[in-house]
């Protein structure tokens, strides 16, 4: 595979055929619209609560997905078929909270999560990997070419 990730802190850090980029979240979310997906729909979850973190559960087709969230510190974890995915910090605004996921296997599985302490949505895109790293490279360039004009 010609793609990782290196870091997701305030910027996606990825290491893209041989490239060293980074994406802020809106980036991310433009490059997305423009690949091919899969959309498999949006979950509920309620959380179950201990010690000041909640855990949402959600069920798709083939893919069980767990989000914990760390109220106080505001970290999080996911895990996919019980695999780390990363994730953007949480964005909240007054309650809500959105956080973006991504998880590289024959394909790219690109989560968006809008929570709050009582209740969570995930969102799930099922990406062509060779048409995701096709659609960075070329966002990048375009990118830098409207820079320099």
């Amino acid at each position: 595979m010609s793609i990782a990730i290196k870091s997701w802190d305030e910027k996606l850090s990825l290491r893209v055929r041989n490239l060293d980029l980074e994406l802020e979240n809106e980036e991310i979310r433009e490059i997305v619209n423009k690949v091919k997906k899969i959309d498999l729909g949006i979950r509920e979850s309620q959380p179950k609560v201990s010690n000041e973190i909640s855990e949402f559960c959600f069920s798709f087709p083939n893919i069980e997905v767990k989000l914990l969230v760390d109220w106080t510190s505001q970290d999080t974890k996911c895990l996919i078929n019980g695999k780390d995915a990363f994730l953007s910090r949480l964005s909240c605004f007054g309650v809500e909270c959105t956080s973006l996921g991504i998880m590289f296997s024959r394909d790219v599985q690109f989560l968006i999560f809008s929570l709050n302490e009582r209740r969570a949505f995930l969102h799930i895109l099922v990406l062509d990997i060779n048409s995701f790293i096709n659609e960075i490279i070329f966002y990048k360039l375009n990118k830098k070419f409207k820079v320099a004009d």
